[in-house]
């Protein structure tokens, strides 16, 4: 059965602009911005990693390849906390087996998301 927040406002490719691999920048607490990419969109929220240190001012281009090679951390988030966020389209390519087993030994371990 598909998703109801998912049928009504977008797909299991998208969801109010979000997509599985996009890469966005995203502002912190502390006024920086942080690089994530969207590994897995569920009704409930958003998995991804988020990578590297952060920037004083929001990039405005990435090259994923650089960033594949620096430490990451998966997290799971609920919408309106990744909204909260103001997340900003950078780049997307296609989501690989790697990353999705992340999100599958998430889900078969803990499943929750932050603020949970």
């Amino acid at each position: 059965m598909k998703d109801k927040l998912l049928e009504l406002v977008g797909n299991d490719t998208g969801f109010c602009g979000i997509t599985p691999g996009g890469y966005y920048s995203l502002r912190t607490g502390s006024g920086r911005y942080q690089i994530i990419r969207v590994i897995v969109i569920e009704e409930c929220g958003v998995h991804f990693a988020m990578y590297g240190e952060p920037f004083e001012e929001p990039p405005t281009t990435i090259d994923p390849v650089a960033l594949k090679q620096t430490s990451f951390q998966n997290m799971s988030f609920r919408w309106h906390a990744l909204f909260t966020m103001g997340p900003q389209f950078l780049t997307e390519e296609p989501v690989d087996l790697y990353e999705l087993s992340y999100y599958h030994n998430w889900k078969e371990c803990d499943g929750r998301y932050w603020g949970d």
